[in-house]
């Protein structure tokens, strides 16, 4: 698909489009729909309507009543996110002829891809664990006395309420690496998972507490990122921070303006990859790789969703 004289090729394509990474989330969180353009229309879904029953009965000479259901078309646009490397043209020819032949442009177009995908996980962690994006009755923060750390609190108490409180019933839980740790090792959840009459030390397992809250799924953000400024000394933090989101999930969803569900990625086209030739690179001149995708990350449907802050004590809000 071209976008600009610069060109694309297939091999990148394919190594930007196959790049996968078991520690991100983000693709299950936000999963992908493809939209037709760089411009899209897409449902901001209220939910309010949808449990609203008008009149059915229809008399012998009337029409049936017309419904609206609660979503709002609005228009959005995708961005574009990517890297490039500059590679000259003597690296390329002696990773060709060395003992151990490689292609230097798929290696750079991999190396890059993780990082872009990297951008991809922080983003999406900064939005589903934005406060801001849940309704004000649909979130609670945790304090010094309330976070699970404290063994004395009641975490099932607090997230089954939780879950009880949103239009659709959230179907899934998503948390940070540490929020999981501290979650599953407490006595409370040991215990209730493993019988009421067991002991409650261990580690409950994911699959054991996503049925205890009769949920789809529990996604565990493990990822780390730098959060130094360039060129200052590195300082890694957790991309998913020690907080909680559960929400609807409809899988049924394939586009922009499909059922209620918590959210998605709009994706434009596939990942994209090309190199071309640079003549200022080096005395031989080289190649110039890139590679990204086009995107927008979306939260469509708050109603469907309720935010637990400051489940490990450690993240306050």
């Amino acid at each position: 698909m071209a976008r600009t004289p610069f060109p694309i090729i297939p091999a990148l394509c394919a190594v930007a489009i196959g790049y996968r990474n078991e520690e991100m989330i983000a693709d299950q969180v936000l999963p992908y729909v493809t939209v037709p353009a760089r411009e899209f229309y897409y449902l901001d879904f209220t939910g309010i309507d949808i449990f609203t029953v008008p009149e059915l009965e229809i008399g012998r000479k009337s029409s049936p009543n017309e419904v609206e259901f609660g979503a709002e078309r609005k228009l959005a646009g995708v961005k574009d996110y990517g890297l490039k490397d500059r590679i000259p043209q003597a690296d390329i020819d002696a990773a060709a002829k060395g003992p151990y032949p490689y292609d230097p442009q798929a290696r750079s177009a991999d190396a890059m891809m993780k990082i872009v995908k990297l951008g991809r996980e922080v983003r999406v962690a900064r939005l589903v664990f934005n406060k801001a994006m849940y309704r004000p009755d649909l979130q609670t923060i945790l304090d010094k006395n309330t976070n699970f750390q404290n063994s004395d609190t009641d975490p099932i108490g607090v997230i089954s309420d939780a879950l009880d409180k949103p239009l659709f019933r959230p179907n899934v839980v998503t948390l940070g690496q540490r929020a999981w740790t501290i979650l599953r090792r407490h006595p409370k959840v040991v215990k209730a998972c493993n019988g009421s009459l067991a002991a409650d030390t261990g580690l409950a397992t994911r699959q054991a507490v996503a049925e205890l809250l009769e949920v789809k799924k529990i996604n565990v953000g493990a990822g780390w990122v730098n959060v130094a400024k360039k060129g200052q000394k590195p300082v890694r933090a957790r991309v998913w921070g020690g907080h909680m989101a559960m929400y609807y999930e409809d899988t049924q969803v394939q586009n922009t303006e499909g059922g209620a569900t918590f959210g998605y990625t709009a994706r434009y086209g596939q990942p994209w990859g090309g190199a071309m030739f640079d003549k200022d690179i080096g005395p031989q001149g080289g190649e110039e790789v890139r590679v990204g995708e086009t995107i927008r990350e979306m939260i469509t449907f708050n109603e469907g969703a309720y935010f637990i802050g400051n489940v490990t004590g450690e993240d306050p809000i």
